[in-house]
């Protein structure tokens, strides 16, 4: 989206580091998208763009925080998914929700069924929300923490579950 728009971009596997930070304040960015990525954010670089930073995050948030939520999705055998747009706060896919959308989860889904759906919802719900950021008019709804849920990173045990599954 951001190459496709011109819009500019930093790309960094070290995002602690100064000169990320310095980055973003050269290039004069006033609102950070991050997805399918594995850090915490440190809450000096939060603190950069004037709209902050929004993240993509694969389930219904608060429900399935975590790495992998597809799979734990498919695991739990849920009747539905969805993607959630949400800020970013210090706490992992814990700010408020900007968008969110849900699908129904068909029993022959597998991983890739879920990411491609996603990624599709995800990136219909995204111009509407920058245009909504832009104009002061995104609502911000906080996370109903008694309904929240984490999950860690999937490992073998869950990913042979998911194979003998026919879901990987």
């Amino acid at each position: 989206y951001a190459r496709k728009h011109g819009l500019p971009r930093v790309h960094s596997s070290r995002v602690w580091s100064r000169a990320v930070r310095a980055k973003l304040r050269d290039k004069g960015i006033n609102l950070g998208v991050v997805a399918n990525f594995d850090q915490r954010l440190p809450e000096a670089l939060l603190a950069i763009p004037e709209n902050g930073f929004i993240n993509l995050h694969p389930s219904l948030l608060p429900a399935y925080r975590g790495p992998n939520p597809l799979e734990y999705i498919l695991l739990n055998q849920e009747p539905t998914s969805g993607v959630t747009w949400h800020a970013v706060a210090p706490e992992i896919d814990a700010g408020d929700i900007l968008a969110q959308e849900a699908f129904d989860v068909e029993l022959d889904y597998g991983v890739k069924d879920l990411m491609r759906i996603s990624l599709r919802l995800a990136n219909q719900l995204l111009p509407p929300l920058l245009a909504d950021i832009s104009a002061g008019r995104a609502k911000a709804i906080p996370q109903d923490e008694r309904q929240a849920s984490t999950y860690p990173k999937a490992g073998p045990a869950e990913m042979n579950k998911l194979a003998a599954m026919g879901k990987f």
